[in-house]
């Protein structure tokens, strides 16, 4: 039985302002602004992006594998801009726009996402697995469902036992939502106008970001200002490369753990 028929449409957790062509002026995200002081860039840090496909920006480098898990899409270009919005917040690497937190970071794309925005649990399994043999050190899901899949969290759990941080949004409404919500799973969020729902997101998300747009990448080389569960997840996961290249640098074991206690000291 076909799991795409089954399981449908997996959200994807962002809030998509006014496109932007140019900027007025660059954008820098430095881990210095978070007190990170260790002058690292994400340099042999391994991303894995499972997300809407590989993005084409200007402001973008494509060194990483790249590959398609959707039946109908073979091409790996993101059409949908949504993998392209990740990217910017972590890769970006362009003084005169924007500057990402780890732009020396290797990027790899796993498009488990549709060009119709359509994605199934077997695709994303597909794509952590793929990522634990890529030997990733950080994965990317900034996308969710209400559907508790015991094969995602089963592969999930073995990627946290290859020591790999994988971050994926909780949502954007007041329920965590799945793989989010596993507990090998690192939930990233962002707190809205609501007293009600930022009580509940400081309780139950890991890591979460102020009620504020943050300028990044989009498709035709164009920029967008944006908020949403989606984008904290690839600001934590940025935030995260450049602690990964330090804790690397200094051959400490169990880097997944104390990227965990570092993030919670940061953004208490």
């Amino acid at each position: 039985m076909n799991n795409d028929s089954l399981l449908g449409k997996i959200n994807v957790n962002n809030k998509k302002s006014k496109i932007i062509k140019t900027l007025s002026m660059p954008v820098l995200y430095s881990p210095k602004f978070y007190g990170i002081y260790n002058g690292c860039t994400g340099k042999n840090v391994k991303i894995a992006i499972l997300d809407s496909g590989c993005p084409h920006h200007k402001d973008i480098k494509i060194e990483g594998e790249t590959i398609s898990f959707c039946e109908s899409n073979v091409s790996v270009d993101d059409k949908k801009g949504h993998a392209t919005m990740l990217s910017g917040i972590i890769k970006s690497n362009n003084k005169k726009t924007i500057t990402g937190l780890a732009p020396h970071s290797y990027i790899l794309y796993g498009k488990v996402i549709d060009d119709k925005g359509n994605c199934s649990f077997d695709k994303l399994v597909a794509g952590v697995l793929w990522s634990i043999v890529k030997e990733v050190d950080i994965i990317v899901m900034a996308l969710g469902s209400t559907y508790d899949y015991m094969v995602l969290k089963e592969a999930i759990k073995k990627a946290h036992q290859h020591g790999i941080c994988v971050f994926a949004a909780g949502g954007d409404i007041s329920n965590i939502e799945y793989p989010a919500s596993y507990e090998n799973a690192f939930s990233t969020g962002f707190l809205t106008r609501s007293k009600k729902q930022n009580d509940f997101i400081k309780k139950n998300i890991d890591f979460y970001i102020p009620n504020k747009g943050l300028y990044t990448t989009y498709l035709d080389n164009t920029y967008v200002k944006i908020s949403g569960s989606s984008i904290s997840t690839a600001f934590f996961a940025g935030i995260a490369a450049v602690l990964i290249e330090q804790y690397k640098s200094e051959k400490m074991k169990n880097i997944s753990q104390a990227v965990y206690k570092e993030l919670k000291n940061i953004f208490k």
